[in-house]
């Protein structure tokens, strides 16, 4: 293993805003913008007061991790960055799994602090 990684277990949050291909060809754009923005805004602000991290914003998904405490604990906080994320106007879909993770910068410096997450799922659930 390279010296500058780490394996750590961690809860993964997958937030996907529902529908998003089918309210892109309904709504006007400016709209369609604002949902999204309002969307991951919500997720993101909902993630990091619960001590997790935004790993990556994608289409209409966004992925937060969690891996501080014990385990309970971080799984605590992301049901609870969930149960936050869940905002009025649109559907939404949250999926929370159980990963051993192997970070680690590949031998270069973190570009914006973004590292390369290696696992399996354990478990998962949705809400």
């Amino acid at each position: 293993m390279s010296p500058n990684a780490e394996r750590r277990e961690a809860v993964i949050l997958n937030a996907e805003l529902r529908n998003f291909t089918r309210l892109s060809e309904m709504l006007p754009p400016e709209k369609v913008l604002e949902l999204a923005n309002d969307f991951f805004s919500l997720c993101a602000m909902a993630i990091t007061a619960n001590a997790g991290k935004v790993l990556s914003v994608q289409n209409d998904a966004l992925v937060g991790a969690f891996a501080t405490g014990t385990r309970k604990e971080y799984a605590h906080r992301a049901l609870k960055s969930a149960q936050l994320g869940r905002g009025p106007g649109a559907e939404f879909s949250f999926q929370l799994f159980f990963f051993e993770l192997l970070l680690s910068s590949l031998g270069l410096q973190p570009v914006f602090g973004e590292f390369n997450t290696h696992g399996q799922r354990h478990t998962g659930c949705s809400g």
